[in-house]
């Protein structure tokens, strides 16, 4: 089959050794061993030879149990010296792949060496294919996940399964807009989870560094990491996923004293193919579904989306109790706009200033078109009195700015803003909405360019 058959000969008696010389015997790759306690180092064998007595059939059974799980699953010949008749259906005894019932000569033992390791190997490519197919058919289930919540927990628990292991962590980018890293743990105490979760999710440069692909790794950023929770992390298998630092992704699993084989990592690369496209679809999935959110006029996130993400933040506000803020926002005079601009320019206007308040709200808040020039802004965790001096900032912020028209054209632009806060202003989403909406007409029909609280409304 082109390879060198690999043979370890035990043979304490030197009944074998020295025909290892002769020409028949020397194709192979031989290593002789003459004492139980040398065996437990080896592994890596095609074809092992023990040569028994009569005396010591009995006991083969017991040495073979007691030796590496590498050399019990090797193809074994048994030869004996001295044999009898009876000795015929010691193959099926022995549970040994054959067995010669005399000490053969060079040719003989070489026939059979070769048939042995070339059925052994054959074997082996076998098992391997079937291995292979396993956990091919085990991916299935990552082509069904969309969206990385669901990918990267179904990924955790497959590699699990293929390496082994009992600790495993995902770490992967949260969905717009809860922007940070979300981290899923397997395997850990509830302590130690709470510790490493907190720890992860503050550390984004974890993922990033990590190369894409499969590694065994006994330090990197994640041991370190881990370290600082506490956590003692020896060996740890590693795939990176990603497209870009912005998406990058970490799955690891724990070694301790599990020691990981070249055959786990060519495992693992198999699912990670089957995860490089899962992460591919789920990729554009989010990309389709942030565009089916998004206004075309100013690139913030429409009405239909806005209307889906303030029911949840009052949801989570209300268990919780943590406040939940809503801006809502007015272009003073845009009407006048359009009509002595046109609305090319007007377009250009409502994107220049999304533009701006862009930068004047944190990541985890929310920025939506409601509709026309009207622009809603959801701010988490946020009070009435703290909203107040939010959009006080934005107003005059814009108040302040010249937006350029080109020619050397400028234009001065100015906002009415109504302030709502959950609980105090409603609970329902409809009935906070409503709330912000009439303050910030109270705002217009006060002059305009000013901030009103719905505690101000009569």
């Amino acid at each position: 089959m082109g390879e060198t058959i690999e043979v370890l000969l035990f043979d304490p008696g030197a009944c074998i050794t020295p025909m290892l010389d002769l020409p028949e015997l020397s194709a192979f790759r031989w290593t002789v061993c003459d004492s139980v306690e040398a065996l437990s180092t080896l592994s890596g064998f095609d074809v092992g030879i023990r040569v028994l007595g009569e005396a010591e059939v009995d006991g083969f059974d017991t040495w073979v149990s007691c030796l590496p799980p590498a050399l019990r699953s090797c193809a074994w010949l048994v030869v004996l010296s001295g044999a009898e008749e009876s000795s015929q259906d010691l193959p099926e005894r022995l549970k040994v792949a054959e067995c010669l019932l005399a000490l053969p000569k060079a040719p003989e033992l070489a026939v059979a060496i070769r048939r042995l390791g070339e059925n052994q190997r054959l074997n082996a490519r076998h098992r391997e294919l079937e291995d292979t197919i396993r956990i091919m058919d085990a991916c299935q289930v990552l082509t069904r996940c969309l969206e990385f919540d669901q990918l990267y927990p179904e990924l955790l628990e497959l590699l699990l399964k293929v390496v082994g292991g009992s600790k495993g962590i995902a770490f992967f980018p949260r969905a717009t807009p809860a922007k940070g890293m979300k981290v899923v743990l397997r395997g850990f105490g509830e302590e130690d989870a709470e510790r490493v979760t907190s720890v992860l999710s503050a550390g984004e440069g974890v993922a990033s560094s990590a190369e894409s692909g499969v590694s065994i790794r006994s330090q990197s950023p994640l041991h370190e990491a881990l370290q600082q929770a506490g956590f003692s992390l020896d060996s740890a298998f590693l795939m990176g996923l990603g497209h870009s630092t912005e998406e990058a992704g970490l799955v690891a699993i724990a070694g301790g004293d599990l020691a990981f084989s070249e055959l786990d990592k060519r495992r693992a690369e198999i699912v990670f193919r089957h995860a490089q496209m899962a992460m591919e679809n789920a990729a554009v999935y989010r990309s389709a579904q942030e565009h089916a959110f998004i206004d075309d006029v100013t690139g913030v996130y429409n009405i239909r989306y806005f209307m889906d993400i303030c029911e949840k933040e009052l949801r989570r506000s209300a268990r919780y109790s943590v406040p939940l803020s809503l801006l809502f926002l007015d272009l003073d005079q845009f009407k006048r706009i359009n009509e002595e601009l046109g609305h090319v320019q007007g377009s250009q206007v409502l994107n220049r200033l999304c533009q701006f308040l862009k930068q004047h709200v944190r990541q985890v808040d929310t920025l939506a078109r409601y509709g026309g020039d009207e622009f809603a802004i959801l701010l988490v965790g946020t009070d009435h009195v703290e909203a107040l001096a939010i959009a006080e900032r934005i107003r005059v912020a814009v108040e302040s700015d010249r937006v350029l028209l080109g020619e050397g054209a400028s234009l001065e632009l100015t906002l009415s803003i109504g302030v709502a806060t959950c609980p105090d202003h409603g609970l329902e989403r409809d009935a906070f909405i409503e709330a912000a909406d009439r303050a910030m007409f109270q705002a217009k029909a006060s002059g305009r360019n000013c901030v009103f609280s719905v505690n101000e409304l009569s």
